[in-house]
Formats: C-alpha cells, structure tokens, sequence
C-alpha cells in the first residue's frame, strides 16, 4: 500500500513531534457507512499542521488502505509521518453503530503497539496523550521516550481519558501520576480531572492558566496544568 518506512528521513526540521495513535473512526447508520481519520494525537498532529507548524507525527499503523487514507489526510496538512510508524498488520479503528432511534453502541478494534525508535534530533515541543501513554504495550514505549527527551525539550500532554479502553482506575491513575513527573505541561479537561481523582475541587486562579494538583505539589518537577472546561452546547 504504502513503503513501510514512512516519509523516510524529515524534509526540514520539525518544530513538533507528535506521539500518539492514529485510526479510523467508522460510522455506520441506516443511512450507511462512512470513515474518517481520528485519534487524540494525530488530530493534535493535524490542527498543528494546517496551523502552519512544522509537525511530525510517530504512530502505529497498518500498510493498508486505512493506514494509506491516514498518511493521506496528514500529508495533506503538512504533517510528516514518521519512520517506524507502520509497525501493525492492521491499521486501528472505533467504530460507532447509530440505530434509528438514535442510540449508539461502539466497537474497537485498537492495537498500540510504538516501535522502538526515536526522532533523528531533538524537537522544541515533544506532544504525547490519550490512549497511547495507557494502552500496553506500546505505552512504555512512550514514556521511555518522553524520559529520553526529559531534558532536551519541552513535553507537553493530553490524558484525553478514555475509559472503556483504560484498565483499572488504580492502575490510570498510577500511569498518569508516573508520566507527569517527565512532563513541562499537563491539558487537563474537568472531566479527565473528575476521573482521575472523583471528588476534588480543581481551580484555577484567574489571569493563568495554572491549575492545582495536590498529587504533584511536592514534585521537583510539577508541570503547569491547564485545566480547561467541557464545552457548554446551547
């Protein structure tokens, strides 16, 4: 479908380099299918790219025709795709099934599963969130590189909680304890928040955009956190 090595080598150097999954996100209706490119990260990847940024995004597809529509769509934004990023025999989806009345039920078929590499040089801001700093095993993977880059650039990063496909709630939480400790800064929604730790009071001070974390208060390292509020639709 596609060489399995990528885009090969980055064309310029790269601003952004993205850490995440990428899928398929299926649709089927009485009214039919239809598919479109998703997950967390690589839509970070995306909306950076039509921005203008100079982005790179390392993932785990399939070479096949939903791995081609990915490379496709982040190409179209300017996004590179990096080596070591066709690593499964499938490319991921979710797949929502809306009846006529229209409830909905999900279906996933998602495999993380991060090649050991890493970018050929040190980015200004290293992104990572949702799914892939929780699902194994591709997850260690990704916090053995945000330890690698600790140092060397900014780390940003997006729980984007999902927790149909999280394990227990003691073992989220412990992951996501255990990466902020490498992390510069923290995109927390309410509800990622609530989640995380149910019936806390999270505030945050007016002009900044800094939130409170108890648990990472005695941190050497306590990253700033944004936490930002669920969308009220009218």
């Amino acid at each position: 479908m596609h060489n399995p090595e990528a885009d090969g080598p980055a064309r310029h150097f790269l601003d952004v380099v993205v850490v995440g999954e990428a899928l398929i996100d299926v649709v089927t209706s009485p009214e039919g299918t239809s598919e479109h490119p998703g997950g967390s990260p690589a839509n970070v990847a995306y909306g950076l790219g039509r921005l203008g940024v100079n982005t790179g995004l390392l993932t785990s597809i399939g070479d096949d025709k939903r791995g081609a529509a990915i490379h496709r769509h982040l190409s179209g934004a300017g996004v590179t795709l990096l080596p070591g990023s066709y690593s499964l025999g499938r490319t991921p989806s979710a797949t929502a099934t809306l009846a006529a009345d229209g409830s909905a039920s999900y279906d996933f078929d998602i495999v993380w599963d991060l090649q050991p590499v890493a970018p050929a040089y040190v980015p200004k801001v290293l992104h990572t969130g949702s799914i892939a700093t929780f699902l194994a095993p591709g997850a260690e993977a990704v916090k053995s590189l945000l330890q690698q880059y600790r140092h060397e650039c900014t780390i940003t990063y997006d729980p984007n909680i999902r927790p149909a496909l999280l394990g227990s709630h003691a073992a989220a939480t412990s992951i996501f304890e255990d990466l902020v400790a490498v992390i510069d800064v923290v995109k927390l929604s309410d509800e990622d928040a609530q989640w995380l730790y149910p019936g806390r009071i999270w505030m945050t001070p007016p002009r900044t955009s800094w939130g409170w974390a108890p648990a990472w208060q005695s941190s050497p390292k306590a990253p700033m956190v944004h936490c930002s509020p669920q969308l009220q639709h009218g």
